[in-house]
């Protein structure tokens, strides 16, 4: 895929620029070279987003963000960082100010802990496709890495719940030449490789799901069902985005999306929805072959189900230790003696 051609002097071209860079910081002067400007010209830059978007998440930002002039400044504000992650290179662009940006890549997880290289030994036949569920597909790292990695090869499902994270996810497989698939085009070629990203998330009854997500960072967002409101208490709604969101079941993405093909990999970095997804892999672990991720403050039953896969090697998890003591990246103690997760 060609990205678009910028025609406007006030806009910038997707990848171009230095990397880090906002699409702020860069404007083309009348000589040809660029210049900086500062972020009091924001509106200014009128158009930035219709002329760096291809139509499609074009038309998904203008139902993330309400209207032209909050797309442009999201646009205008976002920043692109290259980083290798599994062994892959790939550029992705980033909300202004979110956190995410900075663990990427060589910095904290750069795909290693996920055994992502040996993820063609999961096939039963070398003719098989690697059918994968991202549930909490960010930025879209993890799923443009592994479809980069086998291209061709990769059949993916993704959930993604915060509006403007998965707005970023779409344009960052755009970037990248990753082909979106539709709900019908997944459905009626099982060999056809691709993403199916769904905006929603992850729940027991398929019921709409109410969210509480941080404005600006993308990994600080959760749930609002019960254990959710157990463990972190209600959404303040000033401070923070209330919204609601389509629900997913486990099986409903295994027995809609993949039939009675098995699944090669689960990726399952949901900010507790664990709680709603395990129990389906509890009953039917047949369906699965590599579990990774990481578990939040989990029941020890779940702990236990994540311990089914390669015991536990491609998992780890957030535990509270004790009234004041949190700990993360601990691993999950499969087949030993361990403290409880939850205190």
């Amino acid at each position: 895929m060609e990205e678009p051609a910028c025609t406007s002097t006030e806009c910038l071209p997707i990848g171009q620029g230095e990397i880090g860079a906002s699409l702020l910081q860069v404007k083309q002067g009348e000589a040809g070279l660029a210049g900086k400007i500062s972020e009091s010209h924001v509106s200014a830059i009128a158009g930035v987003a219709q002329h760096a978007l291809p139509k499609e998440i074009y038309d998904l930002g203008m139902k993330s963000f309400g209207s032209e002039e909050a797309l442009d400044k999201v646009v205008a504000e976002s920043t692109m960082t290259e980083i290798e992650y599994a062994g892959v290179s790939m550029k992705l662009r980033f909300l202004a100010k979110d956190t995410a940006a900075a663990r990427m890549g060589a910095k904290t997880e750069d795909g290693s802990e996920y055994g992502l290289g040996s993820l063609l030994d999961t096939r039963a036949s070398a003719k098989d496709m690697l059918n994968m569920i991202d549930m909490g597909g960010n930025y879209g790292t993890v799923s443009i890495a592994v479809y980069k990695k086998y291209p061709d090869l990769v059949r993916a499902v993704v959930v993604e719940p915060v509006a403007a994270t998965y707005f970023f996810m779409r344009w960052n497989m755009y970037i990248n030449n990753v082909p979106y698939l539709s709900k019908e085009e997944f459905a009626n070629d099982a060999s056809k490789p691709g993403v199916l990203a769904l905006h929603g998330g992850i729940t027991a009854t398929s019921e709409p799901i109410q969210l509480c997500s941080h404005p600006e960072w993308s990994m600080n967002a959760r749930s609002m069902n019960d254990h959710a409101r157990q463990d972190g208490g209600d959404c303040d709604c000033e401070k923070m985005v209330c919204s609601t969101v389509p629900g997913y079941t486990t099986q409903g993405l295994f027995d809609d999306h993949f039939g009675q093909h098995t699944v090669n990999l689960l990726k399952m970095d949901c900010e507790g929805c664990e709680f709603e997804a395990l129990p389906f892999l509890a009953k039917h672990p047949e369906k699965l072959k590599r579990l990774v991720g990481e578990l939040h403050v989990p029941a020890e039953n779940l702990i236990d189900t994540a311990c089914l896969y390669d015991n536990g090697k491609y998992f780890t998890k957030v535990c509270r230790l004790a009234e004041t003591e949190w700990a993360s990246s601990l691993p999950l103690g499969c087949g030993e003696p361990r403290k409880k997760c939850r205190w």
